[in-house]
C-alpha cells in the first residue's frame, strides 16, 4: 500500500511539474522535470541537494539572528528601502583620504596578507581537529564548526580551549577596533564567528556544489561586512575568493531595482539569482580572484555581488576559512544575549 501511495504521489508530481509556470516559480519543478520527466540524468546531483537545503536552512533558522527570519517578511513590504535611507543617508561611513581600508570602501573588497600569523593559525587548526566532530554538516562537501553563535557561550568547548580562541578573536584580531574602522562606529554585537570547511573530490558524483555559493550573489542590500581568514594556502584552483569591484555601491534607482531582485531571490530563485540580471542593471565589472596564504584576511561588503571559486577537480582539494561575519550589528533591536556588554570576559 505504501509503494502504491508513493508511485502515485511521482507521477502526480511529473504531470505538475509538466506545467511551464510552475517550472518558471519553483526551481524544485523545474529540476524534477528534467530528472523525472524529461530524463536528464545531469539533474539528478541536483535534485538530491533539495533535502540537503532543508536541513541546512532548519539549522540557519536555529543558529542565525532572528532580525533574518522577520527580515524576509519586511522585504515584501519594502522595508529595505527604509534600512538604505537610515544607513547610506542618516549615517554615512566616513571616508578618509590616508585610511588603510580606503580599498574596501571604494571598491567593496580588500586583502590583507598576514593577518593571522603563524602561532594563531596552529591554534584554530588545532581547534578545529579538537572539535570538527561538532561540525554542521550541511552537505558532503560544506561544514561548518560554529564558534559564538552571536553570544560569547558556547559550551560546547572545554572552558580553557574557548578562552583561548575568545581572545584570539577579540584581541589578536582585535575584531572591535577592525569594525570601528571599518564603520565608523562602536562594535556593539558579538559576531557570528565560525570555521567554513570546504571540500571537493574526483568523480561526476562531486561536479556540483550543493551549497550554491559558487553561484555570483549579495548576502544583503545595505552596506555590512564581513571578514574571511584562510587557514590554508588558496588559489584558483581551491574556491578562491571572487568579488566583483564597485557593485557595493548604490543609488536610488538601484534601490528600487534590489528590492525586486530581494523577492525573486527569496520567493522564486532561492538557489542563486541570474548573474546577467544582477549584473544589467549594476553595470559589474569583471570578478577579481582573491587568492592568499594562510593567514591572509579578506575583508568585504556583503552587499556587493560576490561568490566562491571553482575547484579544480583532479584530485581531493579543500578550503578552511574563518569567518568573521558582522551583520548582526544592523539589527535595531539586537536580543541582550548578543550584546557585548552583555558579557564580560
Amino acid at each position: 500500500m505504501k509503494e502504491k501511495i508513493i508511485k502515485a504521489g511521482r507521477l502526480l508530481v511529473n504531470e505538475v511539474s509538466k506545467s511551464g509556470f510552475l517550472r518558471s516559480v519553483f526551481p524544485f519543478m523545474q529540476d524534477w522535470y528534467q530528472s523525472n520527466v524529461a530524463g536528464n540524468p545531469a539533474k539528478l546531483q541536483f535534485l538530491g541537494g533539495h533535502p540537503y537545503r532543508i536541513v541546512r536552512n532548519k539549522m540557519f533558522w536555529l543558529h542565525a539572528p532572528r532580525k533574518y527570519a522577520g527580515g524576509i517578511i519586511l522585504n515584501v513590504f519594502g522595508a529595505q528601502c527604509l534600512r538604505y535611507i537610515t544607513h547610506n543617508i542618516l549615517r554615512p561611513v566616513p571616508v578618509e583620504k590616508n585610511d588603510y581600508l580606503r580599498e574596501l570602501r571604494v571598491n567593496g573588497v580588500q586583502k590583507i596578507d598576514g593577518i593571522l600569523d603563524s602561532g594563531g593559525l596552529n591554534q584554530l587548526t588545532q581547534f578545529y581537529e579538537k572539535y570538527k566532530h561538532l561540525s554542521l554538516s550541511y552537505f558532503e562537501d560544506f561544514s561548518e564548526l560554529i564558534i559564538f553563535p552571536n553570544t560569547r557561550e558556547n559550551k560546547n568547548f572545554e572552558a580553557e580551549d574557548f578562552r583561548n580562541v575568545h581572545d584570539l578573536i577579540f584581541k589578536t584580531l582585535n575584531v572591535e577596533t577592525l569594525y570601528r574602522d571599518i564603520a565608523g562606529s562602536r562594535l556593539e554585537v558579538i559576531p557570528f564567528v565560525s570555521i567554513l570547511h570546504y571540500k571537493s573530490f574526483v568523480g561526476e558524483r562531486y561536479m556540483l556544489q550543493f551549497d550554491k555559493q559558487d553561484v555570483p550573489h549579495c548576502d544583503v542590500f545595505y552596506p555590512s561586512h564581513k571578514l574571511f581568514v584562510y587557514l590554508n594556502d588558496v588559489d584558483e584552483n581551491n574556491g578562491a575568493f571572487m568579488y566583483f569591484p564597485g557593485t557595493h555601491r548604490y543609488t536610488p534607482r538601484n534601490v528600487i531595482r534590489e528590492y525586486l531582485a530581494s523577492l525573486r531571490y527569496y520567493f522564486i530563485e532561492r538557489a542563486g539569482i541570474a548573474p546577467t540580471n544582477a549584473f544589467r542593471f549594476r553595470k559589474a565589472c569583471a570578478a577579481i580572484s582573491l587568492v592568499g596564504r594562510a593567514g591572509t584576511g579578506v575583508l568585504f561588503n556583503v552587499a556587493g555581488i560576490h561568490r566562491r571559486g571553482n575547484f579544480l577537480k583532479d584530485k581531493y582539494r579543500e578550503r578552511m576559512v574563518l569567518l568573521v561575519d558582522f551583520r548582526q550589528q544592523e539589527a535595531m533591536f539586537p536580543p541582550k544575549n548578543q550584546l557585548l556588554s552583555s558579557h564580560p570576559v
